[in-house]
């Protein structure tokens, strides 16, 4: 497993535990972040999603784009990459 990078660490702070992010993809600002929450009572499922995430940003101060749930298909990851490349020329 990759190390989590310093902004993502900083993005989620002391939620990281919870929310066990992941770099899918970094663009120039934004990045693709898959999320997999993982329930504490042992045996219980997880919940994975995708988020668009600006770097430079705090989980309580910036909001997120939600961009997929579950398992995405080859479909669902370029329509994420898109994304990613619109937020980085537009904002």
């Amino acid at each position: 497993m990759s190390p989590i990078p310093k902004w993502l660490q900083e993005y989620y702070g002391q939620d990281i535990d919870l929310l066990n992010p992941s770099v899918v993809k970094e663009g120039k600002t934004y990045a693709i972040v898959k999320i997999q929450k993982t329930d504490r009572v042992p045996g219980s499922y997880s919940k994975v999603g995708y988020v668009l995430l600006r770097m430079t940003g705090r989980h309580i101060a910036t909001p997120h784009v939600s961009l997929h749930e579950g398992t995405p298909t080859d479909a669902d990851l370029s329509r994420m990459y898109a994304t990613l490349l619109e937020y980085d020329e537009n904002g």
